[in-house]
């Protein structure tokens, strides 16, 4: 009889345990890319990049909206990639879809959605700034992040 019961009892916590480590480990769902990568590769176009510069050096956003699936994928990937970060030694928090948010959408060119994605536990400070990549200029104020590293926008593909 208490064999039976130990041998529930640690089916139950196997169990518990098989479901929280599926649950826990993130799979990539999306890669990101900078925009000069994915510009070189001939993805992009010197016309896209001048579309993201107008978005990015102004207010305006395209009247296109962001797919709440994409946007959950998008955030999925920045949780792996957080997760998986092998310079982030002094946090050991292991990051979901949830601790981040795709603050501006640019638009989507040739399958690569154009985006700036926020962890939710960073501070960020306001500075204006000037980037150029080849040829076109972006100015807009970029969030510096407390830990002293630039929140730019990003590229996102599905995989």
């Amino acid at each position: 009889m208490k064999i039976r019961i130990f041998q529930t009892i640690t089916m139950l916590i196997a169990s518990f345990a098989l479901v929280c480590f599926a649950a826990c480990d993130i799979k990539p769902v999306g890669k990101f890319y900078k925009l000069e990568e994915v510009y070189e590769a001939g993805q992009i176009t010197q016309e896209d990049l001048q579309s993201i510069a107008d978005y990015y050096n102004s207010d305006k956003l395209p009247a296109e909206k962001l797919d709440a699936k994409i946007e959950k994928n998008i955030c999925q990937t920045a949780a792996y990639n957080e997760n998986h970060n092998i310079y982030n030694t002094e946090n050991k928090k292991q990051y979901t879809a949830k601790d981040f948010s795709v603050s501006n959408f640019y638009g989507v060119y040739n399958g690569y959605y154009v985006v700036k994605v926020k962890r939710q536990d960073i501070d960020e400070i306001y500075s204006r700034r000037e980037k150029e990549i080849f040829g076109v200029k972006f100015y807009l104020p970029s969030a510096f992040a407390v830990d002293k590293t630039w929140i730019d926008f990003i590229i996102w593909k599905a995989i």
